[in-house]
């Protein structure tokens, strides 16, 4: 028997509902942590770090610092992946990496719009 009539079986497909059913059932415990986990790091380092951090410039030209700090969350993501695929009881997932730039997105265009404590400027001690 063939993988391809097997899983065109009763009991696969019984076993595809079932675990469908429980995922929908529970979809916000595996999609929402994971999609707002960068949302809120953006968030602190983007409003509560960046009201503290002066203008930056690169070659002359002003750098937005959401422009600065969301790249280095993609990267964090990925490098915590990477070290996920290291270790034998955890596993790599690109999945997991989407999620992270989801929420990055979804934290930049909530962030887009210019808030009080981005258009502050830099305090000094």
């Amino acid at each position: 028997m063939s993988w391809l009539t097997a899983a065109l079986e009763w009991q696969s497909r019984a076993v595809v509902a079932r675990h469908l059913r429980v995922y929908m059932r529970n979809w916000y415990t595996a999609f929402l942590p994971p999609a707002f986990e960068p949302v809120t790091m953006l968030l602190a380092f983007g409003v509560g770090l960046g009201g503290y951090v002066a203008s930056m410039t690169w070659q002359g030209r002003p750098i937005e610092y959401m422009s600065y700090v969301a790249p280095g969350l993609l990267a964090y993501g990925m490098l915590i992946e990477c070290i996920q695929w290291l270790l034998p009881w955890r596993q790599f997932s690109l999945g997991d990496w989407a999620a992270d730039a989801a929420g990055v997105l979804l934290a930049c265009i909530l962030l887009h719009r210019k808030t009080p404590a981005l258009d502050t400027p830099a305090r000094s001690r």
